[in-house]
């Protein structure tokens, strides 16, 4: 499903806002990101017919941001039990 596959690259363009990456690296990011919106966009007109598609898009981009905050969670929790269990040791 394309949905499904602009949902991976857009999570793949995310970059750690702590995380130094350079300008260039950042910038093609950018533009990754703005085509995938673009195809998407086309996507919902042309094969889905679909002209008022905001919602959709919206729930596209809460599902990005629900999966990189489990993913950050998911980090802190394992730094977190490292921490606990080598305290313990």
């Amino acid at each position: 499903n394309k949905e499904f596959y602009a949902v991976l690259a857009l999570i793949l363009c995310d970059v750690d806002p702590y995380a130094e990456v350079s300008d260039s690296v950042q910038s093609l990011l950018d533009e990754i990101r703005l085509d995938v919106f673009e195809d998407l966009q086309r996507y919902y007109k042309n094969v889905m017919g679909l002209y008022e598609y905001s919602t959709r898009l919206g729930h596209l981009i809460t599902l990005c941001h629900v999966i990189q905050e489990c993913h950050s969670l998911s980090i802190e929790f394992s730094r977190f039990s490292h921490l606990v269990f080598d305290l313990h040791d």
